[in-house]
């Protein structure tokens, strides 16, 4: 139970309330990719294999994607900003989630302004999800009591598609502990996760789609 307790955390991050937001999912609002930790671009996306453990034995493997579907503008602090819709799906099916992170990326790396379920907003609350540019040791609170701490910027990690030198960044809440790993201008390709020091969870990237520029570039498996 309170491992359900704190992945809820994670997952939902602040209480949902209605804001005022012009909801723009169908509109073209840019790309942001050239120096980011995490391209955004409508219709980029990454696909992951999980390998799922219990009780420190391997239990199932499953398929996890995570896409920019869409962009919403938003006021916060008296300006008026785009922010990029982060949304995972449900796999076979492909069927996006109702639950959506507002997501930008800025001068201190990628930020987090909070969330969409259907056509309700959270109350919009800007924190800084991924620091980058970044330094080994930097630390910083994420929210709810989580902290996000840069391990490494030169750990090789290994993917259904090859090796990636990747940034390293530690996501500690209580005894829950995720290794994440980013690589800047193709994004997340990789997590380990472990709860009292056991893994429950390994993630590797197995394709990708990036809008750059000037060209989409796509690495399939």
């Amino acid at each position: 139970m309170r491992r359900l307790i704190k992945l809820a955390i994670f997952i939902t991050l602040v209480m949902f309330t209605a804001v005022a937001c012009s909801d723009r999912d169908t509109v073209k609002v840019g790309i942001q990719f050239t120096d980011t930790i995490l391209p955004l671009a409508e219709d980029n996306y990454w696909i992951f294999e999980d390998s799922v453990f219990v009780a420190g034995e391997f239990d199932k493997v499953e398929t996890k994607k995570m896409a920019i579907n869409g962009a919403s503008q938003v006021g916060y602090e008296g300006e008026t900003i785009w922010v990029y819709h982060w949304t995972w799906y449900d796999m076979p099916e492909d069927k996006a989630q109702t639950r959506r992170s507002l997501v930008r990326n800025e001068e201190q790396g990628l930020a987090y302004y909070g969330q969409k379920m259907g056509s309700s907003y959270t109350e919009l609350n800007r924190r800084l999800f991924i620091k980058y540019p970044v330094e080994p040791n930097e630390e910083w609170a994420y929210t709810q009591g989580a902290i996000v701490q840069c391990l490494a910027l030169d750990n090789v990690f290994d993917t259904h598609i090859g090796q990636f030198e990747t940034i390293e960044y530690k996501m500690t809440l209580g005894e829950i502990v995720q290794y994440l790993y980013y690589v800047p201008e193709v994004g997340y390709v990789g997590m380990v996760e472990k709860e009292n020091g056991s893994i429950t969870r390994i993630r590797r990237l197995k394709d990708y789609h990036i809008e750059t520029e000037d060209v989409a570039l796509r690495v399939g498996w």
